[in-house]
């Protein structure tokens, strides 16, 4: 197979973003919103010399950037195998990181140990929680993954309410026929994370600020100790059983967590309208903040393309 024939064949697969595979030839892929906001929010993040790690990788965009702009260790997974596209990619733009193919969160806090470390010091889960089944079981999986004080940026369709809800996504009617599932609340996103011990530092977003409207919201968290939760007089966030729990269903593993440290740190403020939490909640910060107004490359991977 020459090369242009190659390129043709690269072209005829199924892409998640549209991407430059050799100059000025492009993938048949999407401009998805959530690696806008998800860009937006990395870009204040120091992570050069750090493990990250990307779940839910599809064509691999945000390890190849991370890479370029001097991660330490990149790791990449996702439930489907891309290694084709992944492969010609690295090839292509230079990037150096571990991509692992067909595996289920499940089945991560186990690959990791194996490979002798469990916890990283930034975790990005963008475009992936309103696909799964238990979307809090699974978002406490991720979590246990960041060490603590490290940085993890969940990314999610949402709708702009103030209620703790998770909206079932029955005959497909509300977020699409694919497999969405379950599809947070602002305030949903925000009280979960707290619970685990995330504190909202920053928030990007595109669209839905008008009720039962979704949007794309990006959210970026400290990894702390203990829970976080806004009302101080909530004593249930702090109840033992549900370590007891997140230790049972989601195998976080509390006592090696706790010995973990991370000094990534980020910009208190950058130049996109990204909006700082402070003491308030995730839906007065949307409702207050300034959606994101991405520009068009930051829809698509190019060789140019930095966060």
């Amino acid at each position: 197979m020459n090369s242009d024939e190659h390129l043709q064949s690269l072209q005829n697969l199924p892409w998640y973003y549209t991407v430059e595979l050799a100059p000025g030839v492009f993938s048949k892929g999407h401009e998805h919103g959530n690696v806008a906001v998800t860009r937006a929010l990395l870009r204040g993040v120091h992570f050069q010399g750090k493990r990250c790690l990307d779940v839910g990788t599809a064509d691999g965009l945000i390890p190849i950037l991370l890479s370029k702009q001097g991660a330490g260790e990149v790791v990449a997974t996702d439930r489907a195998d891309n290694s084709t596209k992944i492969s010609h990619l690295k090839s292509a733009y230079g990037a150096e990181f571990e991509y692992l193919p067909g595996r289920q969160i499940h089945e991560l806090p186990t690959i990791f140990d194996a490979s002798g470390d469990r916890f990283f010091d930034l975790v990005i889960c963008s475009g992936v929680l309103y696909h799964m089944i238990n979307p809090l079981g699974y978002l406490a999986l991720l979590r246990g993954l960041c060490r603590q004080g490290g940085l993890f940026l969940l990314e999610t369709a949402a709708i702009q309410l103030p209620e703790e809800t998770l909206v079932f996504n029955s005959g497909g009617r509300f977020y699409g026929t694919l497999s969405n599932y379950f599809v947070p609340t602002t305030a949903w996103v925000d009280y979960a994370l707290r619970m685990l011990g995330l504190r909202p530092l920053q928030v990007a977003f595109l669209g839905g600020q008008n009720r039962h409207e979704c949007l794309r919201l990006a959210v970026l968290c400290r990894s702390e100790p203990l829970p976080v939760p806004l009302d101080p007089e909530d004593d249930w966030v702090h109840q033992p059983f549900h370590t007891d729990a997140f230790r049972d269903e989601a195998q976080i593993d509390w006592e090696r967590l706790g010995a973990t440290k991370s000094d990534i740190s980020c910009e208190d403020s950058v130049s996109d309208p990204v909006s700082i939490v402070g003491s308030r909640s995730l839906y007065e910060v949307v409702a207050k903040g300034i959606q994101h107004k991405p520009k068009k490359d930051e829809f698509r991977l190019n060789f140019d393309s930095t966060l």
